[in-house]
């Protein structure tokens, strides 16, 4: 969006043929912490961390992912 390829939500929903909802559940992905996402790569993140507690906890700050998370911030 920030680049202008797409104009809306809607507009990645009808590119990636599913609905707006699952969409906007999924953007806040976009910012979560490179350490968290390497945790979870690394399978160091707690085995009950889901994809919508994730996305859910859209808290900018990095360090308040970590503790809202419980994903060790030690890297």
């Amino acid at each position: 969006m920030t680049a202008g390829r797409v104009k809306s939500f809607a507009d990645i929903a009808t590119k990636e043929k599913k609905v707006e909802r699952h969409i906007r559940l999924l953007a806040p992905l976009a910012f979560v912490a490179p350490s968290i996402v390497q945790s979870i790569i690394e399978g160091a993140a707690p085995a009950n961390l889901t994809v919508t507690e994730l996305a859910k906890s859209s808290v900018h700050s990095w360090r308040q992912q970590h503790h809202l998370l419980k994903v060790s911030s030690k890297r």
